[in-house]
């Protein structure tokens, strides 16, 4: 459960700090400023680019950055409302296992033994 929060937690900063950088540098603001924060991080990418020593895709030319803008944008609105239409499921499936986690802990913290040796449940005290 905590694995699958720290790893929603890393995500989401990553997604924010991707959103923070993009607003930043200006590429919201018009396709002009787009063109240029692009042609500026394509200038600094490539020389990398090229030394690495595994296949990397080549990165697309200023030309065919509107097509590639439009389909990965795509790409992104699809994925949103995937996300959203998964959303309720995942919440309820969520709340549910953090439901029977907490249950489980609380049943075995009330059934633990106390260090005289009697045990902490309330039902075995009853009977």
């Amino acid at each position: 459960m905590f694995k699958r929060l720290m790893k929603f937690g890393v995500k989401s900063s990553i997604l924010t700090g991707a959103v923070y950088y993009t607003i930043d540098q200006g590429l919201w603001e018009g396709t002009d400023k787009a063109d240029e924060v692009y042609a500026t991080l394509y200038q600094a990418v490539t020389p990398y680019i090229k030394e690495v020593p595994l296949e990397a895709p080549e990165l697309p030319s200023l030309s065919n950055f509107g097509a590639s803008t439009k389909l990965y944008y795509n790409q992104g609105v699809i994925a949103t409302g995937n996300f959203l239409k998964d959303l309720p499921a995942k919440t309820s499936s969520l709340a549910c296992e953090l439901k029977s986690s907490i249950s489980a802990l609380l049943e075995a913290s009330l059934s633990a033994p106390t260090p005289d040796g009697s045990s902490t449940d309330s039902t075995a005290s009853k009977s």
